[in-house]
C-alpha cells in the first residue's frame, strides 16, 4: 500500500512545499503585527525568525517549482528543514510555541509513510533536547528559562516537553497507522479475481472515452505525475494540462487524484 501512495509523493512534496509558504508568511505576518505594536514581542526576535527560516521554508518551493527536483530523498530534506524551523522558534519564543513541535509529524503523515513518520519523531526529539540545551548558553528571555546546568534543563526542561510531544506523536502514528489498514483492508477487499477484470475492463473502457492528449496526461496523472511533471514531460503549458485534468475528472466522475492512483496505476504499465 505504502508504494501506492509513493506514487503521489510527488504531488505531496508540491502539497509540503506550499504549507511551508504558509508558514513562512504567518511568521512574516507576526513580524509585521510586531511592527505595529499589536504584539508586545522584541522586533529583533522576530526577525531573527524570520531570516533564519527563510531558508528550509523557502528553498523547498524552489527546488521543486524552479529545479523540478522530485527525488525520493526530498522529502527527508523537507522533514529536516521545518524540523530546524521549528527548533529555531522554540529556541527563541521557549514553551510559549512548545505546540509548534507537532507540525513537522502532522505534515510527515500526509506522505502515508512510516519511516519518514518515525524519522520526524526522532528529529524533533533530538531538536526539543538541543534547544534547551542552547538556551542554557544564550538566553533571548532568560526570565522563562532559569535552569543554567544541564541535568536541570534536561530534568525540568527537554524531558518533559519530549513526553508532551510523544504523546501526540503516538496519537498520529496511531492514526496513520489506522488508515493504513483501512486502506489495505479495502484493497484486499476489491482485490478479488472477478473485481480485477471488473477495474482493469473499466479502465479499458474509460482510455476508449478519452482523446489521445487526455490518454496520454491520465497515464501520467495514474503514475503519480503532477501538473507539472506532465507538462515538461509533454511539452504542454499548465492551463493546457490543467483543462485535460478537468475532462478527466469529468469523464472519470472521479476528482481525487489519489483515488484514481489507488484504483488505475497497476493497469497503466501495458499502456506506457
Amino acid at each position: 500500500m505504502e508504494a501506492i501512495f509513493r506514487k503521489n509523493e510527488s504531488e505531496t512534496n508540491e502539497f509540503t512545499a506550499k504549507a511551508f509558504l504558509f508558514i513562512y508568511a504567518f511568521i512574516l505576518l507576526m513580524g509585521a503585527l510586531c511592527g505595529i505594536g499589536i504584539f508586545d514581542i522584541n522586533p529583533v526576535m522576530v526577525w531573527l525568525l524570520v531570516g533564519i527560516t527563510f531558508v528550509p521554508l523557502v528553498l523547498p518551493a524552489i527546488l521543486i517549482y524552479v529545479f523540478h527536483i522530485n527525488k525520493p530523498w526530498l522529502k527527508y530534506l523537507l522533514m529536516t528543514g521545518l524540523g530546524l524551523s521549528v527548533g529555531v522558534c522554540y529556541f527563541i519564543f521557549t514553551f510559549q510555541s512548545v505546540i509548534i513541535f507537532v507540525v513537522p509529524s502532522v505534515i510527515a503523515a500526509f506522505y502515508m509513510n512510516k519511516r519518514l513518520l518515525w524519522y520526524s519523531g526522532i528529529l524533533t526529539c533530538i531538536v526539543i533536547i538541543a534547544a534547551h540545551i542552547a538556551t542554557g548558553f544564550y538566553m533571548f528571555q532568560p526570565w522563562i528559562e532559569p535552569f543554567l546546568d544541564i541535568k536541570s534543563i534536561l530534568q525540568y526542561g527537554a524531558i518533559p516537553r519530549c513526553m508532551q510531544y510523544l504523546l501526540c506523536f503516538a496519537l498520529l502514528v496511531m492514526l496513520n497507522l489506522r488508515h493504513l489498514h483501512y486502506m489495505q483492508t479495502m484493497a484486499d477487499k476489491n482485490a478479488t479475481p472477478e473485481k480485477e477484470d471488473s477495474d482493469k475492463e473499466e479502465f479499458n473502457c474509460l482510455l476508449t472515452l478519452l482523446s489521445e492528449r487526455e490518454k496520454d496526461v491520465f497515464l501520467l496523472m495514474a503514475n503519480g505525475y503532477t501538473n507539472k511533471q506532465i507538462a515538461d514531460k509533454l511539452y504542454l503549458s499548465m492551463g493546457t494540462v490543467k483543462n485535460y485534468v478537468s475532462m478527466i475528472y469529468e469523464k472519470t466522475g472521479n476528482k481525487e487524484r489519489t483515488s484514481l492512483i489507488l484504483k488505475y496505476s497497476r493497469f497503466c504499465e501495458e499502456n506506457d
